[in-house]
């Protein structure tokens, strides 16, 4: 191998490494993303009456009214708005 050549060679595996190392520290360098909080809960208070306690609502104006046939619906809707306003 003649001189030049032998520092062509040199040269470039000594650039290899540090290229690499360069690479690396970019890596670690770059930039991180920012940890997304948890949203806190909320009071139960807050997120309404649950399906379980209009159900029964619902059931108890139901039976208020005497069992009659098709104001499902109405019930139902009485029962959120009643619960939701907190009587």
């Amino acid at each position: 191998m003649t001189a030049s050549r032998a520092r062509t060679v040199t040269a470039i595996s000594a650039s290899g490494p540090k290229s690499a190392d360069k690479t690396k520290s970019k890596a670690k360098t770059a930039a991180k993303p920012a940890p997304v909080k948890a949203a806190a809960p909320t009071p139960a208070a807050l997120q309404g009456p649950t399906h379980e306690q209009i159900a029964q609502r619902a059931y108890e104006i139901w039976l208020r009214k005497g069992r009659p046939v098709g104001l499902d619906e109405q019930n139902w809707k009485d029962a959120e708005l009643e619960l939701s306003r907190g009587k």
